[in-house]
């Protein structure tokens, strides 16, 4: 396993229409600039993108929207994001709240993992089962699991595996596109020196469930306001509930056999040119990774077409440059 870093992932699909998902935090320094033209001269026709679009008023925005141990950095990032929404692109939103995802995974200190019903705190055991078969399956072992799980510290040893949960949600807009709403929001930058009409901080502290939360001085926050259609960015949200449909197409990718997941995912990379990823691999979290991974098993367990071969190979060069 590599350092953690933030990168530009590239896999190239056989169509022509050339795509983004923003799955990690737009921390480039001067790489920024060169990211963003290339961006535009492949003509990006969608963004995919992994935060949710909070509001003002709801304290910390999502984390690939901010950089929370330095304010400069922060302040890139949320204008790097500003430079992808004023593309004009419409955005596709795959992420859900936290309280909508009932799975979690546990990764143990003798490298063994559990996938753990959140509400009822029980180990459900067939999903741990095709989890545990999957990452044996694609070579992590327990002891290659022990060094690796260190990248989830901050998060207690947990992950959400929401890298993967917003992937199939990507494909899902494209064959599935019932499983979203379209809104308007006015995407807005607030800092603690601004003021309303009325003199007072646009930025307040609050407390919620017994916790404070106050805003940082010098960073800047992006928020998302509701506003008419002609005064926004268009975007589509998953819808409530639709996630029950998603962790079954989860241990469907996650399979040692051929699934008509697997089959929708290579048919996704057939139709699209250029899959553009921002990533963020070992940062805090597995999720990276493992969405590589499951995406290189949908083109296991069935006979490839030249150009899925192709396809195939590219990931594998990806996967052999993260574990």
């Amino acid at each position: 396993m590599i350092l953690p870093h933030f990168t530009l992932t590239k896999v190239n699909g056989c169509g022509t229409e050339n795509i983004l998902e923003i799955a990690s935090c737009l921390n480039f320094d001067s790489k920024w600039g060169e990211l963003l033209s290339d961006l535009k001269a492949q003509n990006v026709t969608k963004i995919f993108a992994q935060f949710d679009l909070k509001s003002l008023g709801s304290g910390d925005v999502a984390s690939n929207l901010r950089y929370k141990h330095d304010s400069e950095i922060n302040n890139q990032v949320v204008k790097n994001m500003c430079d992808l929404i004023n593309m004009k692109i419409p955005i596709t939103i795959t992420s859900v709240p936290r309280e909508e995802r009932y799975k979690s995974v546990q990764f143990l200190e003798d490298g063994t993992i559990t996938v753990t019903n959140n509400a009822t705190k029980v180990v459900i055991t067939e999903d741990t089962r095709t989890l545990a078969n999957f990452l044996k399956n694609m070579g992590i072992d327990n002891e290659k699991m022990k060094k690796i799980r260190e990248s989830t510290k901050g998060a207690h040893y947990n992950s959400y595996l929401a890298d993967i949960l917003s992937f199939i949600y990507m494909v899902n807009s494209h064959f599935h596109p019932e499983l979203f709403d379209r809104v308007f929001k006015r995407p807005t930058v607030y800092n603690t020196t601004m003021m309303n009409e009325s003199g007072e901080p646009f930025l307040k502290s609050f407390v919620k469930n017994g916790r404070e939360w106050s805003p940082k001085e010098n960073f800047d926050y992006l928020y998302f306001e509701d506003c008419r259609e002609k005064d926004g960015i268009e975007f589509y949200v998953p819808k409530n509930g639709s996630i029950g449909k998603v962790y079954y197409q989860m241990n469907e990718l996650l399979s040692l056999e051929e699934t008509g997941m697997k089959e929708m995912v290579r048919k996704y990379f057939s139709i699209y040119g250029t899959y553009n990823r921002f990533s963020d691999y070992w940062v805090n979290d597995v999720d990276d990774a493992f969405t590589i991974l499951m995406i290189l098993n949908c083109y296991n367990y069935v006979d490839l077409s030249p150009d899925e071969n192709r396809i195939k190979s590219e990931l594998e060069q990806i996967v052999s440059e993260i574990l």
